[in-house]
C-alpha cells in the first residue's frame, strides 16, 4: 500500500513538472529589456553650424530642426548631456575615440559610415537639389528665335498681316472712288498707300501724310484704330510670355547632367562634393551654403547643388525672390543622429525617437523650419 502511494506521488511530480518546464524555459529564453540610459551621466554631444538642422545664434545658444528634435528627445529620457561644437571633419573621430556619445549636426547615413559607427532610426529623408537664380542673366536668342517661329506665334503674325491687308482694301476701295489723291491714282499706288496707312495706325503711330476723306472711309479707319489697339496689346502679350515661357524652359530644362557646362557652387566636404567629384563635375567650393547662395545671386555661379532641406530653408530666410528650388533631386539619403558602434542605448532612443516623428508635434517643425510648400512627409 504503501509502495502503491509512493509511486502514485512520484508519477504525479513528473507530469507537474512536465507542465512546468515549457514556460520555465519561456522565461528564461525571453529577450532582456533595453537597457535604460543612466540621467546621472552627461553625454558630450557634437554639432556644428548647419542650418536649418542645427544654428547657433548670437547668445551661443543652439536651436534648428535636429537640435528641436534632440531636446525634445533628451526630456523623454531624462538625459544630462552638454553640447561640443566642432568642426565636421572631426565628428566622426571624435565619436570612435569615446570623446563624443552622440553627433546630431546634418550626418547623412552612408555605408563606408555605418561600418565605423552606429546610426539612430532616421529621422529626415533628403536628397541633393539645384538651386539656380530666378532670373536668368544671360538671353538665350537662339531659343527666343526658336519660340517665334512657334506654330502659335505664327498664327498671330498671320492674322496681323491679313487684317493690315483687309483695312487696306477697304480703305482703298471707298477712297479711290471719290477721288481722293491720298489713295488714288494707279491702283498699286493706290493700294500701296492704303496698306501704309493701315500699318502706321494699327501701330498707334498715324503720321497724317495719308487720310481718308469720305465718312465711310473714316468709320473704317475708326474701326480699324481700335482694332488696332487690341491687336498691338495682344502680340506683345504674346511676346513678353513668349519670353517668360523661354526663360522658364531654360530653368526647368536643366538636369544633373547639365551642370558638367555650368559654374557650380558646393560646400566644401558635403555630401554633394563628394557626389560631384565622383561625376567628375567641377565646381567651387564655399564654407557654407549662405555663401554659395549669395554668389549665385550675385552672378558668380550658374547653380548651387546642396541639401534640398538646406536650399528650402534659404528660400524661407531671405532668398525666395532671388533663388528658385528646381524640382529635379537626386542622390536620396537619410538623415539620423551617430552614436559609437554598438551603443547599448541604441534601442531604447529608436523606441523614443520613433514616437517623435510620428507625433503632429514633428509635423509642425517640419513646416516651421522649412515651409509648407518644402515640408517632406517621412
Amino acid at each position: 500500500m504503501r509502495t502503491l502511494f509512493m509511486t502514485r506521488l512520484l508519477c504525479g511530480l513528473f507530469i507537474l513538472l512536465g507542465f512546468c518546464a515549457p514556460s520555465a524555459f519561456a522565461v528564461t529564453s525571453a529577450s532582456p529589456t533595453p537597457p535604460i540610459i543612466s540621467p546621472t551621466k552627461k553625454l558630450f554631444v557634437g554639432i556644428y553650424n548647419k542650418p536649418p538642422y542645427a544654428i547657433k545664434n548670437d547668445e551661443g545658444q543652439w536651436t534648428g530642426l535636429s537640435v528641436d528634435l534632440w531636446a525634445r528627445l533628451a526630456r523623454k529620457l531624462n538625459l544630462t548631456y552638454e553640447y561640443r561644437e566642432m568642426p565636421y571633419e572631426e565628428m566622426i573621430p571624435a565619436l570612435r575615440s569615446g570623446k563624443l556619445d552622440f553627433v546630431i549636426a546634418e550626418l547623412p547615413v552612408e555605408s563606408d559610415l555605418e561600418k565605423v559607427i552606429d546610426f539612430s532610426q532616421p529621422f529626415l529623408t533628403s536628397s541633393l537639389a539645384i538651386a539656380v537664380p530666378a532670373k536668368i542673366a544671360k538671353i538665350n536668342w537662339f531659343a527666343i528665335i526658336e519660340n517665334i517661329f512657334d506654330k502659335n506665334f505664327l498664327i498671330i503674325l498671320l492674322c496681323i498681316v491679313v487684317g493690315i491687308f483687309v483695312a487696306s482694301f477697304l480703305i482703298w476701295w471707298v477712297e479711290q472712288k471719290s477721288h481722293n489723291d491720298h489713295f488714288g491714282g494707279k491702283k498699286l499706288h493706290g493700294f500701296g498707300s492704303a496698306v501704309w496707312f493701315s500699318a502706321v495706325t494699327m501701330t498707334t503711330v498715324g503720321y497724317g501724310d495719308k487720310t481718308p476723306q469720305t465718312l465711310v472711309g473714316r468709320l473704317i479707319a475708326f474701326l480699324w484704330m481700335m482694332a488696332g489697339v487690341l491687336i498691338i496689346a495682344g502680340f506683345t502679350a504674346a511676346v513678353a510670355s513668349t519670353q517668360t515661357q523661354t526663360s522658364n524652359a531654360q530653368l526647368m530644362a536643366i538636369r544633373p547632367q547639365d551642370l558638367h557646362h555650368m559654374r557650380v557652387g558646393v560646400v566644401t566636404d558635403s555630401s554633394a562634393e563628394k557626389v560631384l567629384k565622383k561625376h567628375n563635375i567641377k565646381n567651387t567650393d564655399f564654407k557654407s551654403s549662405e555663401d554659395a547662395l549669395e554668389a549665385l545671386t550675385n552672378g558668380k555661379l550658374d547653380a548651387v547643388v546642396d541639401d534640398r532641406m538646406v536650399i528650402a530653408y534659404y528660400l524661407q530666410n531671405g532668398y525666395g525672390n532671388k533663388v528658385r528650388l528646381l524640382p529635379v533631386h537626386f542622390h536620396e539619403f537619410f538623415l539620423s543622429f551617430a552614436m559609437p558602434d554598438s551603443s547599448p542605448i541604441r534601442e531604447t532612443l529608436n523606441i523614443e525617437l520613433l514616437d517623435l516623428i510620428h507625433s503632429s508635434e514633428w509635423n509642425m517643425q517640419l513646416s516651421y523650419w522649412l515651409g509648407k510648400d518644402n515640408s517632406p512627409a517621412f
